[in-house]
């Protein structure tokens, strides 16, 4: 499968999970917004077997300027799904971004922490989200 996002630009994935049963994919990333071209976090969520899009949430930052992206990505048991990765606050500063859906993509948490989004964020398959800052 092929993601093409809404924007005009690159897509990348930086995480990928599949669930116990195997039934689903998730992968976390980077998409270009349609409407300020900026770099929004991507979560998209795909049915294994033929491959069909369940459902696609994006994230877009504060700054107008932004680059926001997802690192990790693991879904647990229920088939909620965990995010870390990092959104713009300023041209020079990141935030750690963390966020949390159920499985069928309601929003169940989102969380902006004021810090260094680096690429050592995670998530983990514990329904935990874990986020480690390196100084």
């Amino acid at each position: 499968m092929t993601f093409n996002g809404d924007g005009s630009g690159e897509d990348e994935g930086f995480g990928i999970c599949i669930d116990d049963t195997a039934q689903f994919i998730c992968i976390a990333g980077v998409s270009k917004n349609p409407g300020t071209d900026n770099d929004d976090i991507f979560v998209l969520k795909i049915r294994e077997s033929d491959q069909t899009s369940i459902w696609k949430r994006t994230v877009d930052g504060t700054n107008t300027v932004a680059l926001d992206v997802a690192h990790a990505i693991a879904m647990g048991s229920d088939g909620a799904v965990v995010v870390a990765g990092a959104v713009d606050r300023e041209l020079t500063n990141k935030d750690i971004w963390a966020g949390k859906n159920d499985s069928s993509g309601g929003t169940i948490l989102t969380q902006t922490i004021e810090g260094d989004g680096g690429l050592s964020d995670t998530a983990n398959q514990e329904k935990n989200i874990w986020v480690r800052k390196l100084s």
